[in-house]
């Protein structure tokens, strides 16, 4: 797993986004009070995931069954 720390501390957004594009993990937890942008995490979320559900402050997504 990836936490939003170790990707801004380590500047490794596009490090990030690459993994996330080539593994396709099945689930992303977005963490409410995680307030630093990362706007390019937001689009891949929003074109490849649906909405799962919410659990306290935690968003969870699947992977959309039409990415390969």
């Amino acid at each position: 797993y990836t936490a939003s720390y170790h990707i801004i501390d380590l500047k490794a957004y596009q490090e990030t986004l690459e993994a996330l594009k080539k593994e396709k993990p099945r689930f992303i937890v977005n963490l409410y009070d995680e307030t630093r942008p990362f706007p390019e995490l937001k689009t891949l979320i929003n074109q490849n995931y649906l909405p799962l559900t919410t659990i306290g402050e935690a968003e969870i997504f699947l992977l959309a069954p039409t990415v390969k």
